[in-house]
């Protein structure tokens, strides 16, 4: 078995199935915008149940794809920065935005583990791959910053009840 294309074969399916699952969450969501609206307004709108199970179905393909990373690379640090990008997806599925802060934790962790994975996979391709993979690694790392930014204002701002 070559386990790179195993690994390939399901970072590739669970892309294109999320990336399905998220066009027809959009078609389905009455007045939906990408420029109006979040991703995550996706979780809890009318189409909530395809959109979740997508992205949770996203880091389940993320995990496996770790998993034979691993056996194909034998590298614990790439498997761990996949795995634990595969695992805030599931975490963004289960845990919508009407669960803060779980929800911005967990998106944090998938931008932020995404974007050091797409960073990192520089290190297994040739040029002018690699350099490809530090460029659209670094969206994710700035987005990351944000988030965490964001997070601690509105962290310092609520009201918690207890």
């Amino acid at each position: 078995m070559e386990y790179k294309k195993v690994a390939g074969f399901l970072l590739f399916v669970g892309a294109v199935q999320f990336v399905l699952g998220m066009i027809i969450s959009e078609a389905l969501y009455p007045d939906y915008s990408t420029a109006n609206n979040y991703i995550s307004d996706l979780g809890v709108g009318p189409s909530a149940l395809i959109f979740n199970s997508s992205i949770c179905l996203l880091g389940l393909f993320i995990v496996a794809g770790a998993y034979f990373i691993q056996k194909a690379f034998k590298s614990k640090i790439f498997s761990i920065l996949l795995a634990l990008t595969g695992i805030g997806a599931m975490g963004v599925g289960i845990f919508t935005e009407d669960y803060p802060p779980l929800h911005g934790i967990f998106s944090l962790i998938t931008f932020l583990f995404a974007g050091i994975s797409i960073i990192f996979s520089s290190k297994f391709e040739r040029p002018p791959l690699a350099y490809l993979s530090i460029i659209l690694g670094q969206p994710h790392l700035f987005r990351s910053l944000f988030l965490v930014m964001a997070f601690i204002w509105v962290w310092e701002r609520a009201e918690w009840s207890v």
